[in-house]
């Protein structure tokens, strides 16, 4: 099974969405009045994990790097530190800590996959985060597709993988 996951908030912090989809036809969203996008994001995949029978070891897509490497990468070192950082608790420690034990249940493969850049799954996801986003809202706005202050970011013509930023509507 694959599940595309999605958050966010905008502003950031701010009214904020999640969705998931599954391969199989489930999907599901919802929303907070204040929140920050990287709090969406995780509720996205812990939402999704939640729907799953244990052990189905499903691949979860997600475009945030902070949750997919935090899954992967940082968490057993997080877990070390009883989830602490300088003597405090971590930023969005209630969300490590559940995610932490979906992740032992479920035993899923996360990937990341570049957010806004044609992979349909990724788009449903972005759609139904959206949808939650003005479902916790009433009387939200829509994020604006462009605006004079938004910066974009594009590939950069020199080395591969390098990233520069760009004021929209300047040429590339």
């Amino acid at each position: 099974m694959e599940i595309w996951t999605d958050g966010s908030a905008w502003p950031n912090p701010g009214p904020g969405g999640w969705g998931w989809h599954s391969s199989d036809g489930r999907e599901a969203s919802g929303g907070e009045r204040r929140t920050t996008n990287n709090r969406m994001e995780m509720t996205a995949i812990l939402q999704a994990l939640i729907e799953l029978p244990d052990n189905s070891g499903a691949t979860v897509y997600s475009d945030s790097q902070y949750c997919v490497k935090g899954l992967t990468d940082w968490r057993a070192g997080w877990r070390k530190r009883n989830w602490m950082k300088k003597g405090e608790p971590m930023v969005n420690r209630d969300l490590w800590l559940a995610l932490e034990a979906q992740m032992r249940r479920v035993g899923p493969i996360m990937k990341w996959v570049r957010g806004h850049n044609g992979d349909v799954g990724n788009e449903r996801a972005d759609r139904l985060a959206e949808r939650g986003r003005m479902g916790a809202t009433p009387g939200a706005i829509e994020e604006p597709e462009h605006t004079e202050k938004r910066r974009v970011f594009q590939r950069a013509p020199r080395p591969v993988g390098s990233v520069r930023a760009v004021e929209q509507g300047e040429p590339v």
